[in-house]
């Protein structure tokens, strides 16, 4: 039976994470845990990005979690086929092979240091910090004996910029755990005439919220369509102080974060359409965000930019129908003109939520999306057989 460790300093709670772990149990993997997350928040990572170098306290806290993570895998029954660490993993996997040579390592490289600091806009591309990053994601990317990757697009850009291997490439798309039948209801049922628009997220340039907005002033009241954004981040002050400067009837913002069941029965299941992320960086267009995969298990309608990423991930495994709406990333008239084509024809919308329901059921479930991961560690499960042999 193959058995695998959660390992390092990571956060055990992190959405992928458990996404990770739920399907690996699906499919009768041994999960052990020994992880001592040393970084606390998400906001108080960031912090300590900011601080950079000079941070003695948190090389106090670090020193001892690994510490505490190596006493705790000595204390492991049997030894595992692999340590597998998520996200954030590098600085994890450049220890831990140090502290546990024999011990296959499995990185969930996910999103690599450098692109998540350029996302919070934490110091310039030439910063002590972002050159440290870059070397962890090199140094990281090429210890691990596999990297777990969201997209094959994101897993071609790690291979040229951090030198990683694609033969150690292990595609697992981030999924979502099942919202369950409720939230598949439709708004329209209702009686409701408006066209629901929902964005949901981070606020990061990533997403793209501006062209959202810019969108939505080229829309009127009476174009029958509202939209709703919902969350925080580091640019929904902006996005604050622009609907304060110049109101639009038709635009609300809801700041702040709420657990995933409340978002789902909130908004996205009363949502017709769920936008996606419409920024052009290089990074837009290699990764498929959580959010996307949340909508289609709501069987909600998904309209997002086109990118290389949505059509290996998303188009290609529903090659006989549409699964979501696209549009030119990056152009605030081209999301406006797909937004009043929804509005004209919700039977479209009908089908195109339950294309995508359907689609999650057979490709984004837990136990679907760990599939390339679980046969990666019956292999290495092997390999760990021959090698005690």
């Amino acid at each position: 039976m193959t058995t695998i460790c959660f390992a390092g300093t990571h956060d055990p709670g992190f959405n992928r994470t458990a996404i990770i772990a739920d399907g690996l149990r699906r499919h009768g993997v041994v999960v052990e845990e020994r992880v001592v997350s040393a970084w606390g928040s998400t906001e108080a990572r960031l912090a300590a990005a900011r601080r950079g170098l000079r941070n003695p306290g948190l090389l106090r806290r670090l020193a001892s979690a690994y510490w505490r993570v190596l006493v705790g895998l000595r204390r492991l029954p049997s030894p595992p086929d692999a340590l597998l660490l998520g996200h954030p993993g590098q600085l994890d996997t450049i220890v831990l092979r140090a502290l546990a040579p024999r011990v296959p390592l499995v990185l969930d490289a996910f999103i690599a240091l450098d692109e998540t600091l350029a996302d919070r806009a934490i110091s310039s591309s030439g910063s002590p910090t972002r050159r440290l990053a870059r070397v962890l994601d090199r140094i990281a990317l090429r210890a691990a004996d596999r990297v777990i990757v969201d997209t094959h697009a994101h897993g071609r850009r790690f291979a040229a910029s951090y030198g990683l291997d694609p033969r150690r490439a292990i595609v697992v798309p981030v999924g979502a755990f099942d919202p369950g039948r409720e939230s598949l209801r439709r708004s329209s049922e209702s009686g409701n005439k408006m066209l629901r628009v929902l964005y949901f997220g981070g606020f990061i340039p990533l997403h793209g919220v501006p062209i959202m907005l810019e969108a939505a002033r080229r829309l009127e009241p009476a174009d029958g369509i509202t939209l709703e954004l919902v969350g925080d981040g580091p640019e929904a002050q902006q996005i604050e102080d622009a609907l304060l400067g110049e109101p639009l009837p038709h635009v609300s913002l809801h700041r702040g974060w709420m657990p995933e069941t409340e978002l789902v029965e909130r908004y996205v299941a009363r949502a017709d359409v769920c936008l996606g992320i419409f920024a052009i960086s290089p990074k837009a267009m290699d990764v498929v965000p959580a959010k996307v995969y949340l909508a289609l298990a709501c069987g909600r309608a998904v309209l997002t930019a086109d990118s290389p990423a949505i059509r290996e991930e998303i188009v290609s495994r529903a090659p006989d129908t549409d699964a979501v709406m696209v549009c030119r990333a990056g152009d605030p008239a081209a999301l406006v003109e797909a937004l009043k084509t929804a509005r004209e024809d919700r039977r479209r919308l009908s089908i195109l939520g339950a294309a995508g329901r359907n689609l999650y059921e057979a490709h984004f479930r837990p136990e679907a999306v760990v599939e390339p991961l679980v046969s990666a560690l019956q292999e290495l499960h092997r390999g760990a057989a021959r090698a005690r042999d």
